[in-house]
Order: structure tokens, then sequence, then C-alpha cells
């Protein structure tokens, strides 16, 4: 058996589990570390790290919009220019399911900044889910879905404008309606909702 599981490329998913395959704990854990990876390479605005967490045939999905992993990074990054001191918070793993080799984690998510042209602080808050095939080589990450939560009414939360983007109307990769350039690049924070 352990010879099946040495042939074959790495990023092969398991067929068969060999003794000694970590508990869901240990899965858990192993898994979140990659969506730490993904807040710090958001913080550091490290595109490079980002592509890196993904395999090959990752698939991203941004409020209901697939795109390519490059598009993701594309888009993040010119997201990213307009922001100061941007950092992504994991507030808490909303739910997780670990079924043989594949495992689906959601995470909820605060994604905050300051708009250096009028130096406002903002927050958007969302939910990350990664979705994960075991491998030879351990976990890859190849499903990654983001999807902006809307503030429950009534409770705090900041319900101001988007950074103001740096020419009117940049889509950001398609990035940009979900964090507030909606129409023509309005910076209006809720037009994605009408």
């Amino acid at each position: 058996m352990a010879d099946d599981l040495l042939s074959g490329s790495d990023d092969e998913p398991i067929t068969s589990k060999p003794s000694g395959i970590p508990s869901e704990e240990d899965d858990v854990s192993q898994l979140t570390d990659t969506a730490l990876r993904i807040k710090e390479a958001i913080e550091d605005r490290n595109m490079s790290a980002l592509k890196a967490i993904f395999g090959s045939n990752a698939r991203v999905n941004i409020d209901g919009r697939f795109m390519s992993v490059a598009d993701l990074t594309t888009g993040a990054e010119e997201l990213l220019k307009p922001m100061e001191q941007p950092t992504f918070d994991i507030l808490a793993i909303e739910r997780s399911a670990i079924a043989g080799d594949s495992a689906l984690v959601t995470y909820l998510t605060e994604l905050s900044w300051v708009d250096q042209k009028v130096w406002e602080e903002h927050s958007i808050k969302g939910a990350l889910t990664l979705h994960h095939t075991r491998t030879k080589r351990g976990w890859i990450t190849d499903g990654f879905t983001y999807a902006r939560r809307p503030e429950v009414p009534g409770s705090p939360g900041d319900a101001g404008v988007g950074p103001t983007p740096a020419v009117p109307g940049e889509s950001f990769g398609g990035l940009g309606r979900l964090f507030g350039f909606g129409k023509a690049g309005s910076g209006d924070i809720w037009s994605m909702w009408y």
C-alpha cells in the first residue's frame, strides 16, 4: 500500500488512507494555517505568496463571480493600492467538513483599512470558504470563495464608503464591486446591493 502512495503525481488525490492520517482536529489546524497564510499575504500585499497557496487547478469565486487565480491576485493587488494599513482578520471558524480526502472550511473574516485619500477607517465582514484536497504532499487548496456579509440591522458596524479608486470606474479585476466600487466607481459600499 505504501508503494501505491509513492507512485504518480504529488498533486493526485489519495485514494486510500495510510495509517497515521492525522485526526480531524489536526486537519482543521493544518487547514487553518492556509487561511493564516492568506491573511499574511493580503496584509503584506504579497501577491506571489497568495498565488503560491493555490493548487494548479484552483477555482476562485468572489461573491458569485468565477475567476482565475491570476485574476484574483491582479484584482487584489489593484484593490489594495489605495488602502493604508490593510488587515485581514480571521474572526472564527463558522463550519468545517472533512470527509475522507476532501475538506471545506468557512472562516468569518473582517477586512479593515484606512482610505489614503480621506484617512477614514473602514471594515467589511465576510465569509472565506476554502476547499482542500488531500494529496501525497499534504493538503492542496483548490477552491477559494469569498462573500461579503451584510451588516445585521441594529448592529454596530461600519457603513461608510470604500477606498477611493485612483481612476474612477476601475473594476479592480471584478473585486471592486465587492468592496464598494459599484456603479462607475461611486465608492458607495452598498452599491453592490442595488
